[in-house]
């Protein structure tokens, strides 16, 4: 009688487990046509205003549509250092331009407008625009939620800042005629320049 009793909670654990996972698909609700008039609203977009959208469940996992993101307290000075950042990391193909529109990952022009603009078909499949708008401070990035994550493994911005600064480094170097000495300690590389 226990055994039998067991594989009844197994059972039922996993049932819950099975609606705690369609709960991520479904917004709670008692209504299915409250259900309906909310995933067609996070269809248009009108839904839960700056959190990813959740679609449908795919084999490899959530089908998440992703918006753009600005960093606004991340700022490159310099473009000339920051196209060679880029192409550093691989993507050398950089649209230059004045409120050059961005583009999602199906081809639909998104409202988002920069003055750097890497294409999506630089960057990889299923992947949309990455721009840089210019600010009075510099240059601030404009990424998608979804590209955020997928980018170099979701290191993508801190990658860019690390060789945009190896980047300073090498034109303050330059300009003093000085030579750069490099300390690595652990995951930290520090750059020092001698004049």
């Amino acid at each position: 009688m226990r055994r039998r009793g067991a594989s009844r909670q197994r059972a039922a654990r996993r049932a819950r487990k099975g609606r705690e996972h369609a709960r991520v698909l479904c917004p709670p609700s008692s209504k299915r046509a409250n259900q309906r008039q909310q995933i067609s609203g996070w269809l248009n977009g009108s839904y839960a205003a700056g959190k990813p959208k959740v679609l449908e469940l795919s084999s490899s996992g959530f089908i998440v549509m992703s918006k753009y993101l600005t960093f606004t307290d991340i700022v490159f000075k310099n473009e000339a250092l920051l196209v060679a950042a880029l192409a550093s990391l691989g993507y050398v193909e950089v649209e230059r331009g004045d409120q050059l529109p961005l583009y999602g990952y199906m081809g639909d022009e998104r409202a988002e407008r920069a003055q750097l603009v890497v294409r999506r078909q630089h960057i990889g499949p299923a992947s949309n625009d990455l721009g840089f708008a210019r600010t009075a401070e510099g240059y601030t990035p404009i990424i998608s939620e979804y590209d955020q994550r997928t980018m170099m493994g979701g290191k993508f911005i801190a990658r860019l800042r690390a060789s945009y600064n190896e980047r300073v480094v090498e034109e303050m170097q330059r300009r003093l005629r000085g030579t750069i000495r490099r300390d690595q300690q652990g995951s930290t590389l520090k750059l020092k320049i001698r004049y």
